[in-house]
């Protein structure tokens, strides 16, 4: 099993209030080599918010799937805001490693979960760090308040309201939505027309977006929203995440028809610009991707687990971003190249962790009749992400149509042939 360090950093504008990647990353590694782990992966998440959820931090992400899979032994972090600043994912997370057996150790706050001491520490430190959170939320509205106060013209951070800026016009937005009679008709109108949206870099309108623009200017046309069938995009389906549409690369959304009981992964974008097929049956992907796994180098979890040439890899790679880091503190080298040395190093990392990973299952879960969660865990860690051919149409009834797939592995070297494994 592995140790694992992680490291999170905040946007933070004020370089003298920045808690620097380098110094984490050290107080990690002197912690974990004090409790006898001197081989420790680290994972990370760079100017993103403690806030927010594992579908926006990568590394975060990862962290969790590696307890969830039963890879990790332990995980180390500077102080526990790095993990997060919700009580919430800070309790799942130490329920999680209590039922999984893994040790959490933070330096800062002096925290270890081994003790039934730091177990206490680790649950009053987690709604400090929520405390903290919320107080600062609290300056920046008193902040706000203030400043409408001196100037009512005032509208706040962020981008101002469609409609605000020269060239916006919300009535032509406003038309659309009454000559199409719904809000993704409306933006799929908008789109054909070529009328422009706030930005200018591709973005596109969109059923939500015209759903504001209508709001706010007609409020009497909105009509109060109806969610149907279960919530979509959770990790109980076995694509989630990882299949994206051939013709806007859009991540597709998996939902559950609550009549028929279907899985279905849908492109949103489908329902706003052209598209030659819009969804996809999971029944049809099933077959595809099983057959393409089928090529996994699993056999290699029959060999020596956690062998010797991995240790010493990732041994290697440990000192290759100590050498780095010292390299950039003797200004030898600019903070971009650091970045991309050090981001060189993850990659690295993250294949060898996925060949680990492989070695170290007793068996990989059935694809097709496994439980959803855990081929979603196995499929993300061999496929970085699944392009599906949706350039045929959709067709009533039943059909013998197979969809063609673009697998990009994370690590091709996992990929055997049958003739060679």
């Amino acid at each position: 099993m592995t140790a694992y360090g992680y490291i999170r950093k905040s946007v933070v504008h004020d370089p003298a209030r920045m808690l620097s990647p380098e110094m984490q990353e050290a107080a990690i590694r002197k912690l974990a080599a004090a409790n006898g782990d001197d081989d420790v992966v680290i994972l990370s998440d760079l100017d993103v918010s403690g806030r927010k959820g594992r579908s926006r931090r990568p590394g975060w992400d990862e962290l969790l799937r590696a307890v969830e899979d039963g890879e990790c032994k332990s995980v180390y972090a500077y102080s526990l805001s790095r993990f997060a600043r919700s009580v919430s994912q800070l309790a799942d997370f130490f329920e999680l490693s209590e039922r999984q057996g893994v040790k959490v150790r933070v330096d800062r706050d002096h925290i270890d979960t081994s003790t039934a001491t730091g177990k206490l520490i680790g649950n009053v430190l987690a709604s400090l760090a929520q405390f903290e959170a919320d107080v600062a939320s609290e300056r920046v509205k008193d902040a706000f308040a203030a400043k409408r106060q001196r100037d009512p013209e005032w509208r706040g951070p962020g981008n101002s309201a469609y409609g605000d800026e020269a060239g916006e016009d919300p009535l032509v937005v406003v038309a659309a939505f009454r000559d199409a009679g719904s809000f993704d008709g409306a933006a799929r109108l908008l789109n054909t027309r070529g009328v422009p949206s706030r930005f200018s870099n591709g973005h596109l309108w969109s059923g939500s977006v015209v759903r504001g623009v209508v709001k706010r200017h007609a409020p009497d046309e909105v009509g109060p929203m109806v969610r149907r069938g279960s919530p979509a995009g959770r990790r109980s389906f076995r694509f989630s995440g990882l299949v994206e549409c051939s013709t806007c690369h859009k991540t597709l959304t998996g939902s559950r028809d609550t009549r028929r009981g279907d899985v279905r992964y849908a492109c949103s974008r489908a329902r706003v610009i052209p598209h030659v097929r819009g969804w996809v049956n999971e029944s049809k992907l099933l077959p595809v991707i099983a057959a393409e796994v089928g090529h996994a180098a699993v056999a290699m979890k029959r060999l020596q687990k956690g062998s010797a040439e991995d240790d010493a890899a990732l041994a290697t790679l440990a000192a290759k971003r100590a050498r780095v880091i010292d390299t950039y503190t003797d200004g030898l080298i600019d903070k971009a190249e650091r970045d991309r040395r050090l981001a060189d190093i993850a990659v690295a990392e993250s294949k060898l962790s996925t060949r680990r990973w492989i070695k170290r299952i007793s068996l990989p879960p059935d694809i097709e009749t496994g439980d959803p969660a855990k081929v979603n865990t196995y499929l993300r860690r061999l496929f970085e992400r699944v392009t599906v051919d949706m350039s045929q149409p959709a067709t009533f009834g039943p059909s013998k149509w197979l969809p063609t797939l673009d697998f990009e592995w994370r690590d091709p070297s996992m990929r055997v042939e049958e003739d060679t494994a």
